[in-house]
C-alpha cells in the first residue's frame, strides 16, 4: 500500500458533482507515515469552496516488521453540501471512502476509525454489541474486515479518541477461522438479548442475523 494510491482513489470520488481533495500532506516523524486532510470540493475541478471533512494517518509499512495501516479520525459530524446539511454517518460519502480504503489496504492491513462521529457505533459499543453487528463494523464487514477490536478506552495522549481496528485476513484459512469467530460471538450476542431490546440493539441484532445467514451458520 502507498500514500499515492490512497490520494489517487480519494481524489476519484464524485460526490453530486463535487469532488474530494486531498490537502496538507506531510511527512512524519516516522519516516514511512504520512499525515493528510481530506476535504469536499464545491467542484470536480476542486475550485472553490473545500469543506473539510477528516484527518487522515496512513503508516505505509515496514517490512517484514510491521504491515501498513491507516487512521481516520476527527471526522465531521455533519457536512455542508451546497445549501444542504448532511450526516458523515450513513452518507454516501462515507460509503464511498470506505470503499475506497478497502481496495487499497491489503491482507492483514488495518484501518483504524475514530468513532466520535457516529452516535449509534458508539452507543451499540458501550452496550456490548459485537463490532460487526454495528452500524459501522458492518460496513466494514462487508468490505472484507473480519478482524475487529474497539479501542474504547486510549491508554496516553498519543492515540486519540475510541476508534474500532479492522483487520483484513492473511489468507483464506485465516478468513475460515476469523469467520467462524465471529459467528460463534454473534450467536452468543443474539442469545443474550434474546426477548426484547432498544432500536439499536433491534438493529444490531437484525445485522448479526444476516451476517450469520451470510456465513453459512444458524442465528
Amino acid at each position: 500500500m502507498r500514500v499515492k494510491d490512497i490520494i489517487s482513489l480519494l481524489e476519484s470520488i464524485k460526490i453530486d458533482n463535487r469532488a474530494l481533495v486531498v490537502e496538507g500532506v506531510r511527512r512524519t516523524s516516522i519516516r514511512e507515515a504520512v499525515a493528510l486532510q481530506v476535504a469536499l470540493a464545491e467542484t470536480t475541478n476542486r475550485e472553490g469552496k473545500h469543506t473539510r471533512l477528516f484527518s487522515m494517518l496512513v503508516f505505509e509499512g515496514r517490512e517484514p516488521y510491521y504491515r501498513a495501516w491507516v487512521e481516520i479520525f476527527s471526522i465531521s459530524r455533519v457536512v455542508e453540501i451546497g445549501l444542504e446539511t448532511m450526516s458523515f454517518a450513513g452518507s454516501v460519502i462515507e460509503e464511498a471512502v470506505l470503499d475506497a480504503l478497502a481496495r487499497v489496504l491489503g491482507p492483514g492491513e488495518r484501518l483504524f476509525i475514530e468513532y466520535l462521529y457516529d452516535d449509534e457505533t458508539m452507543r451499540a459499543l458501550e452496550l456490548g454489541v459485537p463490532a460487526p453487528a454495528t452500524r459501522l463494523g458492518y460496513m466494514l464487514f462487508r468490505r472484507g474486515f473480519l478482524w475487529f477490536k474497539d479501542w474504547y478506552f486510549p491508554e496516553g495522549f498519543m492515540e486519540g479518541g475510541p476508534k474500532l481496528q479492522a483487520e483484513k485476513p492473511l489468507d483464506s484459512s485465516h478468513a475460515s477461522r476469523l469467520r467462524e469467530e465471529i459467528a460463534r460471538e454473534l450467536q452468543g450476542f443474539i442469545r443474550h438479548w434474546d426477548g426484547g431490546a432498544d432500536d439499536i440493539i433491534r438493529r444490531a441484532l437484525k445485522r448479526a442475523e444476516t451476517i450469520l445467514l451470510e456465513l453459512g451458520f444458524q442465528p
